[in-house]
């Protein structure tokens, strides 16, 4: 499939839905075999279990919709989100800066 081969499956559902099964289609549940719980991970465990997460743009747009989902699409969702937002623009802006800012470190020399 042309579409499927292109655009990862944008705007299709996952593999192992089943309307009849499992209801309204989510787009921010995984309705495959559930792994491991992030928390559960040994550390030896750990690149295994990066490997198995997905990176493709429908594994980025879950995890953002599982976000939304969680904090922003509630009755009464408060600072958090905002938070989350500013918190996650000023870590991407040190990072981004970061070589500017190890060049202007102040040091004494002697």
């Amino acid at each position: 499939d042309r579409l499927k081969a292109v655009g990862g499956g944008i705007g299709r559902p996952q593999p192992g839905y089943n309307p009849y099964v499992h209801g309204p289609y989510d787009p921010g549940r995984w309705y495959g075999k559930a792994d491991v719980h992030w928390k559960d991970v040994k550390l030896c465990e750990l690149p295994g279990w990066l490997s198995r997460r997905s990176m493709s743009p429908m594994g980025i747009a879950r995890a953002f919709w599982r976000w939304q989902g969680k904090w922003i699409e509630v009755k009464r969702s408060g600072v958090a989100p905002i938070v989350h937002v500013v918190g996650g623009i000023s870590l991407a802006y040190y990072f981004l800066q970061y070589r500017r800012q190890t060049n202007e470190r102040r040091a004494k020399y002697h």
